[in-house]
């Protein structure tokens, strides 16, 4: 009885924190990704089905499961991240008046910015860099028309 209560509350953690990276999806200062992130850990514990759904979805699953597999961040998620904390930003410095609280969301905004580019590239991004860093050497081989 215990163990299906507390799958029942991972499934309802998991539901609950999915609709919250939903809505995060138009609302600047909400992160999606993280709430993503714990929602596919409760299905993972709670409800197979929705757990694969998340980690297979064409474009969610690949973010997930580079944190799952590697700790990293894509490029593309970090500039996405981080444009949407400056965003975030830019709102509380024109809707809060009282300074306290702008510095604190200040103060939260670098640390989760400087947590964000702290993780790792995913292994497919560092390939690509390398395919293209090869690729710019061997165009820059050639010696320079005058």
């Amino acid at each position: 009885m215990r163990a299906l209560i507390v799958m029942r509350a991972y499934s309802l953690l998991g539901l609950v924190l999915l609709a919250v990276g939903i809505i995060g999806m138009w609302v600047p200062i909400l992160p999606t990704t993280i709430f993503f992130i714990g929602a596919a850990a409760c299905f993972a514990r709670s409800s197979p089905r929705l757990h694969a759904y998340l980690i297979r979805h064409p474009r969610f699953g690949p973010p997930l499961q580079h944190w799952f597999d590697e700790g990293a961040i894509s490029k593309r998620g970090k500039a996405a991240a981080l444009w949407g904390m400056g965003l975030g930003m830019v709102i509380v410095v024109l809707v809060v008046q009282d300074l306290r609280w702008v510095a604190l969301a200040a103060i939260i905004i670098l640390a989760s910015g400087w947590y964000v580019m702290s993780r790792p590239l995913p292994a497919d991004d560092l390939a690509q860099d390398a395919q293209d860093a090869a690729r710019m050497r061997a165009s820059n081989d050639e010696p320079p028309v005058d």
